[in-house]
């Protein structure tokens, strides 16, 4: 209970703060969406009601769950831009579109450089006609921008859910002992890691990204090196965390090889959230830790979930009932704490 609390706490002081953060992101992700759909033509065509097949047809889009999914979200929520009514789509006159002046300037000056957002939303329909683009590539090739918004507005997010996520554990638990950060991104995941543990544990950090993992090496140095983070001990060979091209879907470790697994914010990205699971289980010991954070539905904006989806081999949001699931058919037993995802799990004792 006392952890709880404590993650609780957390989350109102830091994470609560930053939930406005996310609406307003929300607000810009609708926004480029929307923007994006209307060049196609998507909301003058249905001036008039039409049926699903004619939309497709009409814009040479292919019958697939995420076509579906595009028009669903559209007409979902108090916001919706379209109306289903008897199978049949059309435009919600009543609501207007989101105009690019109202949300900058309801939006904070922060925010106002989401481009590689709108980047992503730009794919939607070439996603509507089988045209994924992969992943990796795409990250690789827009490094900078990754990085960039990854600075801007991700890192504060991520380190308000990181503190949530280790004051729901016991810290003690963790030093001496192996622990696997699964997707370390830019690296300060990792050295965060590390100095709250003042370097006595031993990491083994892997992303599927080539890019984000030479930088989450060149960083991770450049963060511990520059740190005043008192008690924090020399960066040595020995306590030097290890660095490997991995995907989380097939980790190349043996059996229970780790006393701790961390992961926040990854599940989403991944091409089988499941698999992923079972994997990060498996490798983990009996007893042993798995801890972080995981948004799912419905908290996850369904924008989002849109934009994260253009992307060959990319899962999206589930429910979270389908995480507790999940890991408790992969042996481990899950408490999640707050509507943020912050989560703890035991694997049953062998």
């Amino acid at each position: 209970m006392f952890e709880t609390l404590k993650v609780w706490w957390v989350i109102l002081t830091q994470v609560g703060p930053l939930g406005s953060t996310r609406r307003y992101s929300d607000m810009w992700i609708r926004f480029f969406v929307a923007e994006t759909l209307d060049k196609e033509g998507l909301f003058d065509y249905l001036a008039e009601p039409r049926s699903y097949g004619q939309i497709i047809a009409q814009f040479g889009f292919v019958d697939s769950a995420f076509t579906r999914e595009v028009l669903e979200t559209l007409c979902s929520g108090k916001d919706n831009l379209l109306i289903k009514e008897d199978s049949r789509y059309r435009r919600n006159t009543a609501m207007s579109l989101p105009d690019y002046e109202e949300v900058m300037q309801r939006t904070p000056e922060r925010l106002h450089g989401m481009t590689i957002l709108r980047d992503f939303a730009r794919r939607i329909p070439n996603r509507m006609r089988q045209e994924p683009i992969d992943f990796v590539h795409r990250f690789e090739e827009e490094g900078p921008a990754v990085f960039s918004f990854d600075q801007s507005l991700s890192m504060r997010v991520y380190a308000a859910l990181r503190n949530a996520a280790f004051a729901f554990v016991d810290e003690k638990e963790l030093r001496g002992k192996r622990l696997l950060d699964v997707g370390c991104g830019s690296g300060y995941e990792t050295a965060d890691i590390w100095l709250r543990l003042k370097g006595d544990v031993q990491i083994t950090a892997i992303d599927a990204v080539p890019g984000l993992l030479k930088l989450a090496e060149e960083q991770f140095v450049e963060i511990v090196s520059s740190s005043d983070h008192r008690g924090a001990p020399p960066l040595t060979e020995a306590n030097h965390p290890s660095f490997h091209l991995m995907s989380a879907v097939n980790l190349e470790f043996p059996d229970e090889s780790f006393d701790a697994v961390y992961h926040s914010l990854l599940l989403h990205w991944v091409p089988d959230p499941q698999r992923a699971i079972q994997e990060m289980a498996r490798v983990l010991k009996p007893g042993g830790l798995v801890f972080g954070s995981q948004l799912t539905k419905p908290l996850a904006s369904p924008y989002m979930n849109l934009i994260n989806q253009v992307h060959e081999n990319v899962y999206g949001y589930f429910w979270q009932e389908e995480f507790r699931r999940w890991y408790e058919k992969a042996g481990v037993s899950v408490t999640v704490a707050t509507p943020a995802g912050v989560f703890k799990g035991r694997k049953f004792a062998s």
